[in-house]
């Protein structure tokens, strides 16, 4: 393991404990899937197979904000998975636009001496490490580890509901 700077260990350690609720996010679904005759043949599939016929077999269990909430998680889940920081902000803003704020970070090129705020960068001109540090300043980050644990609640109850049945 790579010693770090211990606040940037911190943004480290909540990134891999969002990627975690990733993994037990997909599995939780992919497990009842599995067990679910109608959504069976899709266990093995892409999650975005799986994602809208999931939704529809067990809509009755559901609230139209709880379906809002696990689309917009598996898309909040694919740009943590993919490291897609400048991604999740957008997509975190979409859920909680309140829980995004706070100061943009700022950057330096250090070849030219020059200076820009990540906010007004391109996702390539900021770097995958910009946008972490951004999504870690502004709260997306946070906020996105809170909406895929709303979101994984919701599944475990599903598979509850699901085996009681």
């Amino acid at each position: 393991m790579t010693m770090r700077n211990p606040l940037l260990q911190k943004v480290f350690d909540y990134y891999a404990g969002c990627g975690s609720l990733c993994s037990l996010y997909e599995l939780e679904i992919r497990l009842i899937a599995g067990r679910t005759p109608e959504l069976e043949s899709l266990a093995y599939e892409r999650l975005s197979k799986i994602e809208q016929p999931f939704l529809n077999h067990f809509s009755s269990f559901l609230t139209d904000e709880e379906k809002t909430l696990l689309s917009k998680a598996k898309k909040i889940r694919d740009k943590l998975l993919h490291a897609d920081f400048k991604g999740l902000i957008e997509k975190v803003k979409e859920v909680s636009p309140d829980k995004v704020k706070g100061p943009p970070v700022g950057m330096a090129k250090l070849t030219t001496s020059q200076t820009k705020m990540v906010t007004d960068a391109t996702k390539r001109e900021a770097g995958i490490f910009g946008w972490l540090l951004q999504s870690a300043q502004d709260g997306s980050l946070l906020e996105a580890g809170e909406i895929l644990n709303r979101a994984y609640q919701i599944i475990c109850r599903l598979a509850e509901d699901s085996a009681a049945t």
